[in-house]
């Protein structure tokens, strides 16, 4: 109920064009996916103001539920794993808040993003290198690295999408 209440405070207060969530494959008591309804209800609340979809057609067509156990989005989020780790290094370390040495992102220093940021391994797949916690198990949690990992690929799509309509003369707005 939080982060339903905190997503919607958002949605509501700023001009989100874009927002993609992974559900997880976390089952509620009575066997249902966890997140599905919640994020059926943001879809079906806020699906209309996306540019960008999370799956745009067939079936799973919808405007947020973007799930990364796809072997596409596996793909595609390793493709955005090693670009993140280049826009974050210096050095090949990761670099200090302040630090720009021509970088081109960023972070506050955050404590649970810094030290899940440290807690995300090098997770070599068929695509490249993406991250993971070391095993299934861990306790070492790496879920916001993986947030950060993601709002840098959908700010990619976007600014992209909207290099396309500059071409074509229609306002395309900023992304943070």
């Amino acid at each position: 109920a939080a982060v339903d209440e905190r997503v919607r405070h958002l949605m509501d207060t700023w001009n989100i064009v874009a927002f993609w969530g992974d559900p997880s494959h976390a089952k509620d008591d009575d066997s249902t996916s966890f997140w599905d309804n919640t994020i059926d209800g943001w879809h079906q609340d806020y699906g209309s103001r996306m540019r960008i979809w999370a799956t745009e057609q067939g079936a799973q067509r919808h405007s947020i539920l973007w799930d990364m156990a796809s072997p596409k989005r596996t793909e595609q989020f390793t493709h955005a794993a090693e670009r993140f780790e280049a826009d974050m290094t210096t050095s090949g370390k990761l670099a200090e808040a302040g630090d720009l040495d021509g970088r081109t992102v960023t972070h506050d220093n955050h404590p649970a993003l810094r030290a899940h940021l440290k807690n995300a391994k090098r997770y070599p797949n068929r695509y490249g290198v993406s991250v993971w916690k070391g095993h299934r198990e861990s306790v070492r949690k790496i879920d916001l690295a993986v947030c950060a990992i993601g709002a840098r690929m959908l700010r990619r799509v976007v600014l992209n999408s909207a290099a396309s309509k500059k071409k074509s003369g229609k306002r395309a707005g900023k992304a943070w």
